[in-house]
């Protein structure tokens, strides 16, 4: 049985991946991760949505921080895996599992997942407190 994964992102990215779906990064992959979106949202807690740069002094040194969007919200993208080639799927162990949750399972894609193969099934507000 294939498992079922995810692709977690940010609003700014929402609008590319709808029209062009989702392709390899530098490292020439995708990463996935399962069996529930909150798995996959997991690997977004080191990153942020950034919506510019601004430039700031210290000690006399110029430096470019990023800004984050007010309204963080992470997305989800479920995946069918059906349609996704076996022999370019593979078990990722990009995690500490002393971070994550024990049942995560994450994978990396060897090719591009076009808009086809996946569906936005997921939109969480970050700022939204849990049972509100």
């Amino acid at each position: 049985m294939k498992p079922v994964l995810y692709h977690a992102t940010f609003a700014s990215m929402v609008g590319k991946i709808n029209a062009e779906g989702l392709r390899p990064g530098p490292d020439a992959c995708v990463y996935l991760a399962g069996p529930t979106f909150a798995h996959a949202a997991q690997f977004l807690q080191f990153r942020q949505d950034v919506e510019r740069f601004d430039e700031i002094e210290v000690n006399g040194s110029k430096f470019r921080v990023p800004v984050p969007y007010e309204e963080q919200i992470i997305y989800g993208f479920k995946i069918d895996t059906d349609s996704l080639n076996p022999f370019l799927l593979h078990p990722s162990t990009d995690h500490n599992p002393d971070f994550f949750d024990e049942d995560t399972q994450s994978y990396w894609y060897e090719e591009a997942i076009t808009p086809d193969q996946m569906e936005l099934t997921y939109q969480y507000d970050c700022h939204t407190p849990v049972g509100d």
